[in-house]
């Protein structure tokens, strides 16, 4: 029963530094995206513009609206900022 404990005690160990998250040297974080091209993103961002209602709902829902530099003509002309 104490080798069991050990074991599961050094399996988690391994599996929890494998989890840890590198630090970025370059200040942006490298995606794919879905046309298999790499796009660099800062790792802070500062202003968000959206041209797409739901983005914009899901920006209110972050509660990242201080962020939001600029939006569609679709939000204003169908009032969807009520």
């Amino acid at each position: 029963m104490r080798r069991f404990a050990i074991f599961f005690i050094l399996i988690t160990a391994i599996l929890i530094a494998g989890c840890v998250k590198e630090e970025s040297k370059t200040g942006y974080v490298e995606i794919k995206d879905m046309a298999g091209r790499t796009v660099k993103i800062p790792e802070k961002i500062e202003r968000v513009a959206t041209l797409f209602p739901a983005n914009l709902r899901i920006i209110v829902m972050l509660n990242a609206t201080d962020k939001v530099v600029g939006i569609s003509n679709y939000s204003i002309r169908h009032n969807k900022l009520n």
